[in-house]
C-alpha cells in the first residue's frame, strides 16, 4: 500500500510533463500520501509503545516539520516531507522482510 500512495503522486509528476493538469492532482495526492504515511507511523509507533528508536526518529520528524512550517519563513523546508517519506519506506520494506521467512 505504500508503494502505491508514494508512487502515484510520483508518477502523476512526469506525467505533468505531457499533460499539465496531472500536476495538480499529484500535488493534491501528495496530501493523502503524507496523512497516509502520518497514521501509518503513528501506528507503528504505537504498536511498538515507543521501544523502537525508529519509529521515535520518524515521529519526531514529522512534528518538526509541522513545527517548522508554522513557525518560519525557511522555504527549504519542503524537503523535509520526502525525505520522512523516503525514511518511513525504508522502514517499512525491512519490517516487511523480516516478516517473511
Amino acid at each position: 500500500m505504500n508503494y502505491f500512495m508514494v508512487g502515484v503522486p510520483f508518477l502523476l509528476g512526469l506525467i505533468g510533463f505531457i499533460a499539465p493538469e496531472c500536476w495538480y492532482i499529484g500535488a493534491l495526492f501528495t496530501i493523502l500520501t503524507g496523512g497516509f504515511q502520518f497514521i501509518t507511523g503513528t501506528g507503528l509507533l504505537i504498536d511498538t509503545g515507543g521501544k523502537r528508536i525508529e519509529y521515535v526518529i520518524y515521529f519526531a520528524g514529522t512534528i518538526l516539520f509541522f513545527l517548522l512550517w508554522t513557525v518560519t519563513d525557511w522555504h527549504y523546508i519542503i524537503v523535509l516531507p520526502p525525505a520522512l517519506a523516503l525514511y518511513l519506506s525504508i522502514l517499512l520494506y525491512i519490517e516487511a522482510k523480516k516478516e517473511k521467512p
